[in-house]
């Protein structure tokens, strides 16, 4: 199981199948607000697709590829965070996020983030992660810039979203603490 203390009134953990109707609603009552930048995120989201994506959450975990967890601010459901599958050759992910429009400015996010960046350093001995958000999202780059991520470049017409094709920029982190030098061979054996 994964759980994460932010402070007295935030938390990380992973859903559950209960929380579907929950997950749903968020989604629906957000998707103006974020669905420009997140396809998935529509009006007509419903609990069946909440529902998959937690059950698809969980087999992720439990497969060690990666973690989607919840935000929770005073046990109710506020956003997500988490790492999408994790390369381990590479020892590399990316992060994703999302935050109801009612706990924005609150440093939330940022501080949610911090915590999943530390799991995948401290925990995973990840090496690198990556943080893609579309050009026209300066509120996801403030939060990678405040968690130490470097803008790497653009992407350009990357992917398909609301008819059109959209840029996205990179922005990465490596590991302080990784042990590899940079250069160095690595061997498996």
């Amino acid at each position: 199981m994964f759980t994460w203390q932010i402070d007295e009134k935030i938390h990380l953990g992973l859903l559950e199948p209960r929380h579907a109707p929950e997950l749903a609603q968020l989604v629906r009552a957000n998707a103006q607000f974020f669905g420009r930048w997140l396809p998935f995120a529509t009006e007509e989201y419903g609990e069946g697709e909440a529902l998959e994506f937690i059950q698809r959450s969980l087999r992720q975990f439990a497969a060690n590829m990666g973690v989607q967890a919840a935000i929770l601010l005073d046990h109710r459901v506020v956003g997500m965070v988490g790492l999408h599958l994790v390369d381990w050759g590479n020892r590399s992910s990316s992060l994703g996020y999302w935050l109801d429009r009612k706990a924005n400015g609150q440093g939330i996010m940022t501080r949610a983030a911090e915590a999943i960046v530390h799991y995948a350093f401290r925990q995973l001995q990840l090496h690198r992660l990556e943080i893609r958000t579309q050009e026209d999202n300066l509120r996801s780059q403030r939060v990678a810039e405040r968690l130490g991520f470097v803008r790497e470049g653009v992407l350009v017409d990357v992917a398909r979203h609301n008819n059109r094709y959209v840029n996205f920029v990179i922005f990465a982190r490596v590991s302080k603490e990784d042990h590899m030098s940079r250069g160095q061979e690595v061997s498996d054996g």
